[in-house]
Parts: C-alpha cells; structure tokens; sequence
C-alpha cells in the first residue's frame, strides 16, 4: 500500500498534474460557491462560510481531478481489434443506433413536439418565413409535416420529419463511435460509446425532439470528429477526397442550424489555421470554401425566402433582464428619468420578471422605442450599471445558472417553473404511442418531480455536471498539451459562451457537453507517433 501510494504521488508528472488539477479546482471551487449562493439566495456574499466553502470544495475537486488525471496517464490500453474495416464499423453502429431511435421514436409517436415546432410549421403554413429559426430547417419541417399529413391529423408527416431527423443523428454519433475505435483500438469503447449514445436519456431525448437543435448536434458531432483528424493527421485528411467534402457539408450546417454557431466558428477556423501545419494553404482553402457556402445561403438564398428580418430584441436578452431586475430591487439606484426609460423601453415587461428566463421583458420590450433611441438607452444601461454592477452580474449569473450549476432549478416555462425536458406534443400534434411502455418511461424525465427533487438525478443529468467534466476534461488536454483537443475545446467553450448571452439555460442548449463524453475516451489515449495511422 506504500509504494502504491507513493507511486501515485511522486511519479515523474506529480508536479504538472498537481498543478493542473489545482488549476481546474479552483475554477470548480469558485463556480460551486457562487452556485449555491445564487440558487438557495439569490444574491453573492463573502463570509466566512463561504471561505469555509471553497476550500472544501477545492479539497474535493483536487482529490478529483488529480486521481483522474493519475489514472489517464497511467492507464493501459490493449489493443482488441475487429476484423472490420471502418466503413463496416460505421454502418454497424449507425444501423443500431437508428434501430433503437426507431423503436423509440415509435413509443413517443410522432415525436417529441415541443420548444419551437409550432412557431415552424405556422411560418411555413402562412409563408411567414423568419430568420427568427433557421430558414432550411423551417422550410424542410414545414414541408415534411404538410406534406404527409391528412384531414387536419398532422402526426404522419411530423413522424416523416422525425426520421430524417434520427437518421441523421445516428450517421452523427457514429462518426465519434469510430473516431473513438481508432485511437483506442480497442472494441470495448466503441460500444460502450454506442450504448451511450443509443440509451443515455438525455441524448435520447434530443434525437427524438424535432428541433434545429438535433440537427446542428449531429453535424457539429461530424465537424469535431473530422477538425480532430484534420489538425492530428492533415495529410491523410486532404487526400481522403470524402473526408474534406464531409467536413465542409458539416461545417456549413453546422453554422445554418445556430445563428450563434458563427461567433465561436472564427475560433475553430483559427485553430485549423494554426496547427494543421503541413497544409495550412489547404486549409485555408477549405475555410475559404465553407464560409464563402455559407454567406451565399445567408446573403443571397435566406432573403429571397423570408418575408422580413428578426428585430434585434434576441440579442439584448441580457440587457433586459439586468433593467429588469434593477427596476424590481429593493436596492436598485435609479433616478426617475432612468426608471422612465425601462418603463417605455420594457413596457409591461417590468411585472413579469423571473430571475431564470428574459424570455418576459425581451418579449414586451418596446423595439420600436429602442430603435429610436437607442443611443440614449446605450448610455442609460451603461450608466445603471455601473450604479448597480452586483445585482447586474447577480442577474447573469442567475439567468445562466443552469448550464454550470448542477443543482440549479432549470428554468423552462414563461411562469418560470423548472424542468429538465418537455416531453409533450404540442397543437397541432398529439402522442399516438405505439409502444406506450416507452412512452411512460421517457415521461419519468419530463416534468416529473423524479429529477426536480433527486439530487443525485440532478448529478447524472443537469447541464451543470457535464459542464464540470468538460472543464476537468479541458484542463486534461491543456496538461498533456493535446493540441487538437485543445482547438476543439476552445471552440465549445466560446460556443457554450454565446448561449450565456440569450434569454434562458435550456438542456438543449447544452446538449454537446452531453454528447463529448465517448470523446473524452480518445482524449485519454496515449500520444502517437507522427507517422501512426488514425
């Protein structure tokens, strides 16, 4: 027991690895704290049991982190090869991952219809096509539900949708499925990645949700996996003529299905550019082409479908939610003119706020008044906040506690009530499940108070959980300098980043931090050599 121990604390990397996991461990730490100070009060506060806190969190998280990463670099890995070749391999797993989607889209029939699936089909229907969801996603739902649907019963054509749409996630995962095989040679991790993918909840409640959100998953699931190749092995990618074809088909829907895909999209492209050194004019090329895609969809195809453009109040989701709380404080430092302002700008916005979604005031908020003034308000909003700056950041950290708090209370509804996920079907659809088993067990996942009041639920299945392992993930790669992880990382991070800006924590929203973890296999594999074959 003595030399185990003290090979686990002196070996030749104990000081990089210590200093790595105190690193990620204070960040921990420091989320923790200000997690369960939002959630339980509302407010950040320094006292003495919160010093006590963070310490005791940063013990955790370092016995964490630091047996984690002991354990990656020391594990061994045997080779356990099977007689297929990679085409096999990912037809194989894509064929069962669409079996068990398929059996069950069946029991939830037509599909999960919820979040945004209305709104979609009345564009289409009215032809009032906005930038407000992305422009082919409407059009090929709008299109698929009309199309297949009889005598006012529109189930038929939203199951059509739904099974586009899971085929399409299972060619996705299979890409990782594969990837994974390949770096660790080893069959065990790739089905354990396909038994996570085809029956982890919340991945399947994703496939099975008719959303641009599914969509964009399994086409950034194809970018990653082939950006991973691309940056570890340039030359084998550029002479694989599908490859490059698949990655830019992938990137550039990619950017389509989120409009805030392209703010964290300059970080991957920089990455690219950067470390794919044997062919970095290839590369550029290649970036070349896929944005230039996609400016001619956005700048020439979408106007000549939408009917008019989406006003700026998405954007100004935080904003509105910090005036919105100022003005509803006991300890907001207003003047009159300043409490004028909010009032004409969030009109009756101002009685409905709710500390976890903006969804209210950015709903009420007064567009036409803001265009007219807009320099003025500039100037209010800066001048509040630099009045109020606690409770301005107390309402961002509140407003995104979902996504890096694991015990947070997910906001989901317009009353502000929490949930994990909305297993409904909204009007015009209705559930015909034909396998009601299954039906009745994915509902354990919806608004039931199974996960509200289940701590250790919450553990397995919030966003907060999944935030933490990625980020003890990312500190990994930093520490073993994996430099194609640390790319693709990055550009997650800034990604996950573009949703604090928006109106709510959704799980959706966070889905990716889900569907990483059969990645995080290949990331602990050891470092080969220059001339080993992916």
């Amino acid at each position: 027991m003595e030399k185990i121990l003290k090979n686990f604390v002196f070996d030749k990397n104990y000081k990089k690895r210590a200093i790595a996991s105190a690193v990620i461990s204070i960040f921990l730490s420091l989320f923790s704290v200000i997690g369960q100070q939002i959630e339980t009060d509302g407010r950040l506060k320094i006292d003495f049991i919160s010093i006590l806190l963070f310490i005791a969190f940063f013990i955790i998280y370092f016995v964490i982190a630091f047996s984690a990463y002991f354990l990656f670099d020391n594990m061994l890995i045997k080779n356990r090869l099977l007689k297929f070749n990679d085409y096999a391999l990912f037809f194989i797993s894509s064929g069962f991952l669409f079996v068990v989607y398929f059996i069950f889209l069946l029991g939830v029939y037509p599909g999960i219809l919820a979040y945004d699936a209305d709104s979609q089909f009345l564009m289409y229907e009215y032809k009032m096509i906005t930038e407000h969801h992305p422009v082919i996603h409407t059009l090929l739902f709008g299109y698929m539900v009309d199309s297949y649907s009889y005598m006012d019963n529109y189930n038929l054509g939203a199951f059509a949708y739904s099974v586009i749409q899971i085929i399409l996630m299972a060619f996705g995962f299979s890409f990782v499925t594969v990837y994974v095989y390949k770096k660790l040679k080893n069959y065990i991790f790739w089905i354990l990645s396909i038994l996570f993918y085809a029956f982890f909840p919340t991945i399947l409640l994703q496939v099975l949700s008719a959303t641009k959100d599914s969509m964009f998953l399994a086409f950034m699931m194809v970018t990653v996996v082939l950006s991973l190749v691309l940056i570890d092995y340039s030359e084998k990618f550029f002479d694989n003529k599908l490859l490059v074809f698949l990655w830019v088909i992938a990137f550039v829907f990619m950017l389509i299905l989120r409009n805030n895909c392209m703010y964290a999209s300059p970080f991957l492209a920089v990455g690219l550019l950067i470390f794919a050194k044997k062919r970095r004019k290839q590369t550029l090329i290649l970036l070349v082409v896929a944005f230039a895609l996609f400016l001619i969809y956005k700048e020439m195809v979408v106007p000549s479908i939408v009917y008019k453009k989406v006003d700026s109040r998405e954007k100004l989701s935080v904003p509105v939610q910090q005036l919105d709380r100022i003005y509803n404080s006991e300890d907001g430092d207003l003047t009159v003119e300043e409490e004028i302002i909010i009032e004409n700008l969030l009109d009756d916005g101002i009685y409905f706020y709710y500390p976890r979604i903006s969804d209210y005031p950015k709903a009420f908020m007064d567009i036409d008044y803001y265009n007219e003034n807009k320099s003025g308000i500039h100037k209010a909003y800066l001048k509040i906040i630099s009045k109020n700056p606690k409770i301005a950041v107390e309402s961002f950290l509140e407003n995104t506690l979902g996504f890096w708090y694991p015990y947070s209370t997910l906001a989901l509804y317009p009353d502000g009530k929490g949930g994990y996920w909305p297993v409904k079907c909204w009007e015009p659809w209705f559930f015909e499940s034909k396998i009601p088993f299954i039906l009745n067990y994915l509902e354990i996942f919806g608004e039931s108070n199974f996960i509200k009041n289940n701590d250790l639920a919450k553990t397995f299945l919030y966003p907060g959980s999944f935030f933490y392992l990625f980020a003890i993930m990312f500190g990994y790669a930093i520490y073993k300098k994996k430099t194609s992880y640390n790319v693709v990382f990055l550009y997650t991070f800034m990604l996950l980043g573009t949703y604090f800006l928006g109106p709510v924590a959704l799980v959706r929203y966070a889905i990716y931090l889900y569907a990483f973890v059969p990645l995080y296999f290949a990331l602990v594999s050891k470092a080969k050599s220059k001339n080993t074959e992916l």
